[in-house]
């Protein structure tokens, strides 16, 4: 038996495995638990997996395959329940067959899940401007959306504008029979500057990743366009010059 502490991430729970094919029977169990994920290899092999017969349409050929066997119960982020209590889909060559039905069963808990309330563009002094909840065209909205441009020095002393807008989400606590759950938590309203640049910002730029052109952050309750920007500024370490010529 052979043990490796892997670091945590966001879920609880243990999983027992099989090997996913013949050179590989030994089987194995994943402890998930909050302050690390311990993988427990055993020496024998106590499932075997799941074995069919795959047929390769290049050489026209039919040959064993062997897909994992999973049985555990696990909860990720707080909120996605998963059991697994048989085969699972394997992998070959980088493609994947479908024809192997998964034993697994998953959902979300609906007393942890947020129901999505609204989508609002806002003015620059966050007063309703348009509500884009429903609108499968807001980015043409967005185009006409009160706005404020500031100019900025990228890494490289690049001079680069950003447009400025103010959006605002909000969801609230429990869908379906826990949709009572809004009437005793906040709701979760999110107000964001939402920025555009008119060239690609970051170390990244003009190479095949590309730099971004564009993404949002979270504004301040107390925080005007520009304060929030400057803030934004700061924090990337590119140099703020002022507003944009009109």
């Amino acid at each position: 038996m052979n043990i490796k502490k892997e670091t945590s991430w966001n879920c609880i729970g243990f999983q027992f495995m099989t090997g996913d094919r013949e050179e590989y029977p030994k089987n194995k169990l994943v402890l998930f638990l909050p302050w690390a994920h311990y993988w427990i290899y055993f020496d024998k092999e106590y499932i075997k997996p799941f074995k069919y017969d795959y047929f390769n349409s290049y050489s026209n050929e039919t040959y064993p395959q062997y897909a994992e066997r999973e049985f555990g119960i696990t909860i990720s982020d707080g909120n996605f329940l998963q059991i697994k209590y048989g085969k699972q889909e394997g992998f070959s060559n980088g493609l994947s067959w479908s024809n192997i039905k998964e034993n697994r069963w998953s959902c979300f808990l609906p007393w942890k899940e947020k129901k999505y309330i609204y989508h609002h563009f806002l003015t620059l002094d966050r007063k309703l401007w348009c509500d884009v909840t429903k609108a499968y065209t807001s980015w043409e909205i967005k185009e006409i959306q009160p706005n404020k441009k500031f100019e900025f020095l990228d890494f490289d002393g690049e001079k680069i504008t950003a447009s400025c807008t103010v959006e605002q989400r909000r969801w609230e606590h429990g869908v379906g029979f826990f949709r009572w759950l809004k009437y005793f938590n906040k709701p979760i309203i999110s107000t964001s500057l939402d920025l555009h640049f008119s060239a690609e910002v970051g170390k990244r730029k003009g190479s095949w990743k590309g730099g971004t052109i564009g993404h949002s952050i979270e504004i301040l309750d107390d925080e005007s366009v520009q304060e929030c920007f400057m803030r934004y500024c700061e924090k990337e370490n590119l140099t703020f010059i002022g507003l944009a010529d009109e």
